[in-house]
Order: C-alpha cells, then structure tokens, then sequence
C-alpha cells in the first residue's frame, strides 16, 4: 500500500455513510480509549453523521462549526474511508480536536501501520490551523486531565499558500465506495 493512494478531503458523498458510521460508531479500537470517549459523550454529545445535499457532514452536540477531515483511500475505480479527525476552533487562539478515528488496518498496530494515518491526520488540522490568524496551537483530547497541546508553526501566520480544495467530480463521479 502506497502512501500516494491516500488523500484528504473536508466533504464526503453520501455513499460513505455506512463507512462512516463504521469508523465512528463500530470502531474495535475504540476500547482502548474507552474512558475517554465515555466522558467526551457526556460532556459534549455524540458525534452525529448528516446528509446535507448529498454530502457527508458531522455535528457534535452545540459545538459550533464543527469541521471535519476524512482520509480516502484509492486505488483504481474504488476509494475506501480510512480515517476521520473532528475539530472546532475552541477560541482565538485554539484549534481543538473533538475525534479521530482510523480504520483498525490502519492504526498505530494495523497491517497498515506506515501510513501513519493518525498523525497525518492531526497533521493535516495543525497546516490547516497554521493558516488561520491567531491560532497558535492545536489541542488533543477527551478530558481535561489527558489533553495534549500542539503548538502551530508560526502562530497562523503562515504565507504558505493554501492548496487548492479537490473537485468534487475528480474523484466521486469516477470512485466508488468500497
């Protein structure tokens, strides 16, 4: 498996529902972080999977403007759902991770373990947040007591330019879901 198959996007088609609901909800690594996910839910909800207009989206309790980051794997006519990271920005100068989920092929123990999937991820939310005026660092977390802060290169004041969002008909008129 190349790393190369793999990109990510911030929309997801309908068609991935059921996928989705795997990752979030069926997920077998998700003993491991058991507690966590137990005060997570009780503390801001579920996350919950929307259609709107055909695409994927996912809301989490009252936290406004929750964005989401799904990673596809694809390999000629199909493209699989690897991975999903949920966040929001918290405050000014926060970017906060609400849930990550990858595959169990694709985790840190998975036969896919190279891909680093869950790095790339939070990866992927820190450049995002680099971007963003004011936002200096990106935290990871279900509790208070296990939070992790990542400092953002640049405290969002990055002139990098932003790659260019994926067509949509690029990959779902061409791509099925597996």
């Amino acid at each position: 498996m190349s790393v190369h198959n793999i990109f990510f996007t911030s929309w997801l088609p309908s068609h991935y529902a059921e996928a989705l609901e795997g990752l979030l909800y069926f997920n077998g690594l998700q003993d491991r972080v058991c507690e966590r996910i137990a005060f997570f839910v009780e503390l801001r909800r579920p996350p919950r999977i929307v259609i709107t207009d055909g695409i994927l989206r996912i809301h989490v309790g009252s936290v406004p403007s929750v964005q989401s980051l799904f990673a596809v794997k694809r390999e000629g006519a199909t493209a699989e759902l690897i991975g999903v990271i949920v966040y929001f920005r918290e405050s000014i100068n926060t970017m906060n991770v609400l849930h990550l989920a990858v595959r169990e092929d694709y985790s840190s123990v998975g036969h896919h373990a190279e891909a680093m999937l869950s790095i790339r991820l939070i990866h992927m939310v820190r450049e995002m947040a680099s971007r963003i005026k004011g936002v200096s660092s990106v935290t990871l977390g279900y509790n208070k007591a296990k939070t992790r802060s990542i400092p953002v290169r640049n405290g969002g004041h990055n002139q990098r330019p932003v790659p260019q969002p994926m067509e949509r008909s690029s990959w779902v008129g061409n791509h099925q879901a597996k």
